[in-house]
């Protein structure tokens, strides 16, 4: 998940800064108390490095954006026959050496012709996952309760 450091939310712990997209993911951080793992990584950081955290995952930090062509990479790397991968995100996801749009046009030449992807933005925010000239990806931006349905009938369609 890429986050502007700019205009990131922060939150300092144990003398480390983090950066968050959403005050969801900020107070959730900061209410779960430091693990072992987080204090490992604490000693092989270096004073005033910026620690990314996953909202969905608050164990993985890391010192780099995350990235949603992972999935695709990830299932062709294992040979995995994957019809939709589907990315829930409350900011834009691009940050690793490929987009995710040319990481499903890679996949599907090698693996599944036809596997689709849905990016679910929580906000709105102008994010640019999907390729709006490929009729096999979906964006969506808010979640309600008609939002699980629609993503069903775009993978089964």
């Amino acid at each position: 998940m890429t986050v502007d450091e700019a205009t990131a939310l922060h939150a300092e712990r144990d003398g480390e800064t983090s950066c968050f997209c959403s005050e969801h993911c900020r107070k959730t951080f900061l209410s779960a108390p430091a693990t072992a793992k987080h204090e490992e990584k604490k000693e092989q950081k270096r004073p005033g490095t910026t620690i990314y955290t996953c909202p969905m995952h608050p164990e993985v930090q890391q010192d780099h954006p995350g990235d949603c062509a992972l999935p695709m990479l990830w299932a062709a790397r294992n040979q995995l026959n994957v019809s939709a991968f589907i990315t829930y995100t409350d900011s834009e996801t691009w940050a690793g050496h490929i987009h995710p749009a040319q990481a499903l046009r890679q996949y599907r030449s090698e693996f599944v012709g036809d596997a689709k992807a849905v990016v679910v933005g929580m906000t709105s925010n102008g994010f640019t996952l999907a390729d709006p000239n490929d009729g096999g990806m979906l964006d969506a931006v808010g979640f309600d309760t008609t939002v699980p349905a629609v993503i069903a009938d775009f993978v089964r369609n």
